[in-house]
């Protein structure tokens, strides 16, 4: 179960022109929202220069279970993820890259009364959506996860949604935007966003200043850094998430993507399955933690048995990328939960009980942007023109990614997007009075 032999740690990193004197637009972050954006950009006949501190899609978006997930999304996502859905499923024709997609279907158990009405609800929201959205009882349960042990009251099951490799949808991603025009430049670090007068005129990076008057921070959960040196507040916090993979399983049943209480698993290309804890996550206690906890108090009390305080290393290293000035925006390999993914399997032996004896080949972590609404930002930033974020993603973001590119590259070129309502994706959403009493239950 080591972290360090995980297949996705070291995307291919690719190699493209050094750094220009100039850019119409800098897109600060390499990973699927950053990529994304880059390539709608470049569709539009602009040319991005990505940056990226590491290699292309080397932190959550290598790191994501891979769904590709419409139900149970909250209301102002379900557009997004939509129009997401069906962009992934035409990805692979689109970039002539293989993505691992599969429309897999999507299936949700749920074990008491509270977990089937507030789905039952949701049901009719997303068929307003046109979600194809089944309401299943055991029965036919048994017959999408065959010789499956559980004690389900139903489920909900929805046969458009499906799952891709992150790692080859994020690698496919940049690549076909370099090839649009996108300069892709990784292992460099963005030290800071240069504003003169209220407008963005450059990026200071470890190789020297970009000129730009445009500049998308899509930088997960290094987003709030960048903001809070130009005087910008972001709610945001790192929320730790583990996960694992078995080996092979010979003879394993085609199966959809899977959510339960306790585990959530799928069958990767390999034969094997990835799984990890449905509602178990952690919250490193360190600096970076500390921010706007006022935020976030009541999302926390909401959803106790969701959340584990740490106390270890992470306070060091987070106090270090603070403190030295060429290193604070430095990563760090996130440490695995090894209680968690033991949970997890056992949880996943229960349904499975032939997987028992299956090794687990390796385990890794990652850090999610969380916001205390679980929404995105998708948002220019009205103090300084010519600067927009896409951050936040709240675990969510590589599912979205399509849709999240587009809205931010619409928000770049005219400030505004019609082609959704991202009024609840506003970045000044958090200065209203009332905010502090926003509730996300993890379900």
């Amino acid at each position: 179960m080591s972290d360090t032999e995980r297949k996705t740690t070291k995307p291919r990193t690719m190699i493209t022109p050094g750094p220009r004197s100039g850019a119409d637009v800098v897109v600060i972050g390499g990973g699927i929202v950053g990529c994304m954006t880059a390539l709608e950009l470049a569709k539009s006949g602009i040319r991005p220069v990505v940056v990226e501190k590491g290699a292309i899609g080397n932190e959550q978006s290598s790191r994501n279970w891979g769904y590709i997930r419409q139900q149970g999304r909250a209301d102002a996502e379900i557009p997004l993820m939509v129009e997401a859905r069906d962009t992934w499923a035409s990805f692979e024709e689109y970039t002539g890259s293989n993505i691992g997609w599969r429309e897999s279907g999507n299936l949700r158990l749920l074990e008491n009364p509270q977990d089937v009405g507030w789905y039952r609800d949701w049901a009719v929201k997303g068929r307003a959506h046109d979600i194809p959205v089944e309401i299943l009882q055991p029965e036919a349960i048994s017959t999408l996860l065959p010789g499956s042990r559980g004690d389900w009251l139903a489920a909900t099951y929805t046969p458009t949604d499906g799952q891709v490799d992150p790692v080859l949808a994020t690698q496919a991603t940049a690549a076909m935007a370099g090839r649009l025009g996108a300069v892709i430049l990784p292992d460099t670090v963005a030290h800071s966003i240069l504003v003169r007068r209220g407008k963005v005129i450059g990026v200071a990076t470890q190789q020297g200043m970009i000129a730009t008057e445009s500049v998308v921070i899509a930088a997960g959960v290094w987003t709030r850094r960048l903001l809070a040196d130009l005087g910008i507040n972001l709610p945001l916090q790192w929320v730790r998430l583990t996960a694992a993979e078995t080996g092979p399983v010979d003879g394993f049943p085609d199966i959809p993507t899977v959510w339960s209480r306790d585990v959530s698993f799928r069958r990767t290309q390999n034969g094997g399955l990835l799984f990890a804890g449905s509602s178990r996550a952690d919250i490193d206690v360190m600096p970076s933690a500390l921010n706007n906890v006022g935020h976030f108090l009541s999302t926390f009390r909401h959803n106790r048995q969701t959340f584990r305080l740490s106390v270890g290393k992470a306070a060091f290293r987070d106090l270090r990328t603070r403190l030295g000035s060429q290193a604070r925006y430095a990563g760090w390999e996130p440490t695995v939960n090894a209680r968690s993914v033991k949970r997890s399997f056992e949880a996943l032996g229960k349904i499975y009980p032939e997987l028992t004896d299956v090794p687990v080949a390796r385990s890794w972590a990652g850090y999610v942007d969380g916001t205390p609404d679980n929404l995105p930002v998708l948002s220019c930033v009205s103090a300084i023109e010519g600067l927009v974020v896409g951050g936040g993603s709240s675990g969510h973001g590589f599912g979205t990614a399509p849709a999240s590119g587009r809205i931010l590259s619409d928000l770049v070129r005219s400030g505004v997007c019609e082609r959704h309502d991202v009024s609840p994706f506003d970045l000044a959403r958090f200065q209203s009075a009332d905010f502090t009493s926003a509730t996300t239950i993890a379900r």
